[in-house]
């Protein structure tokens, strides 16, 4: 069960139940974070962030806003894929973008905006088309990531935005 605080704040990403469900979004009382887990295909948990919230239960207000554990940028969190079909795919910064991009389009969720050579070979094995949507803080860098790119993927699509992908409807 989340605290009314963490489900208010998902809700204002437009984040439904089926969601939460579906993605195995949680709670952790002893971190005072909403925790968003990536698993394996057999179930396996590979990596998982914290979002902390120092109104629910928490004190401390120096705390990190995010916390992560595991193998973030080997980890290839890629939701929406049912389609095998489709040949593109979205990287984003966090979670709940990730969620939302892949309503539409399969995406990974980078875990922050590491997009590594070693990740984008990976990728290029299961996708030929490449769309970078990064915040609007790392507008320099998702650049330079269309570039790094080039060499593995038939089409590069950098996506700038004034908000974060999350902020945005579906429509």
């Amino acid at each position: 069960i989340l605290p009314a605080k963490a489900l208010e704040w998902l809700k204002s990403f437009g984040i439904t139940n089926e969601e939460i469900n579906k993605y195995k979004i949680g709670w952790s009382n002893t971190y005072n974070r909403l925790i968003f887990p990536a698993f394996s295909d057999t179930g396996e948990l590979l990596v998982w962030q914290g979002r902390y919230f120092p109104s629910i239960g928490g004190m401390d207000t120096n705390r990190s806003k995010y916390f992560s554990q595991g193998n973030m940028t080997d980890t290839l969190a890629i939701f929406g894929h049912e389609d095998k079909n489709n040949k593109s795919i979205c990287v984003v910064e966090d979670f709940i973008s990730t969620i939302k991009i892949a309503r539409v389009n399969p995406s990974l969720c980078l875990w922050g905006s590491e997009l590594s050579i070693q990740r984008l070979r990976r990728l290029a094995v299961f996708f030929d088309r490449l769309i970078i949507w990064l915040d609007k803080d790392k507008t320099a860098y998702s650049a330079r990531c269309e570039i790094k790119a080039r060499p593995y993927f038939s089409e590069i699509t950098g996506i700038y935005t004034e908000n974060d992908p999350k902020c945005y409807t579906t429509e």
